[in-house]
């Protein structure tokens, strides 16, 4: 009787294991997105002045609408002739009611950039990664208008971003064009 017991628990453990390993194989890979705010945000040949890069990581899926949560947030200063001030945040918290952002895709299996324009609000304090620079205060959200053009794909964004202790901001704008990129590492 134990014996059949101990071979009916093995077997719910690996039925459930074999059924955590298929709803985790159904899960798209982690995706890189990088808002790039241009110098000039109607021209797509200005300079990038300011990044926000997002490491997502699905956790949640129905159908093709998938559940992300950002595992590093990271915001990067490019400085001309010197070196560009970064500031990172670990598991920043998405206000929602389940803390991820749902997309709907068109395919859930393969997430497109284009899909990813719209960011919910994030705000917060994210650490500088040089000791010597202040911590960054944040505040972004995608807005309606996002398409094609300058860049393909391009989202609109409402973002200030300050030091923490300024009085003024060092970089906001109110529905700019913002460049949608899937570099791999913004500090490269």
């Amino acid at each position: 009787m134990f014996a059949q017991a101990t071979r009916h628990t093995i077997c719910a453990l690996a039925f459930l294991g074999l059924v955590v390993s298929v709803a985790d194989a159904d899960l798209p890979l982690d995706q890189d997105v990088v808002y790039k705010i241009h110098d000039d945000p109607n021209d797509p040949n200005s300079d990038v002045v300011f990044s926000v890069w997002l490491t997502l990581t699905a956790t949640a899926r129905d159908g093709d609408s998938v559940g992300w949560r950002i595992k590093l947030m990271q915001f990067r200063q490019v400085e001309q002739g010197g070196p560009d001030t970064i500031w990172k945040i670990l598991n920043p918290t998405i206000p929602s009611v389940d803390g991820r952002w749902w997309i709907n895709h068109a395919d859930g299996d393969n997430p497109q950039l284009g899909e990813f324009d719209d960011p919910p609000r994030l705000a917060g304090t994210a650490t500088a990664e040089d000791q010597y620079d202040d911590d960054l205060e944040y505040d972004f959200q995608g807005t309606e208008g996002t398409g094609v053009t300058p860049w393909d794909p391009t989202a609109r964004l409402n973002y200030e971003f300050i030091l923490v202790g300024a009085s003024e901001p060092l970089l906001s704008g109110t529905g700019d064009p913002v460049e949608v990129d899937d570099e791999e590492d913004p500090n490269e």
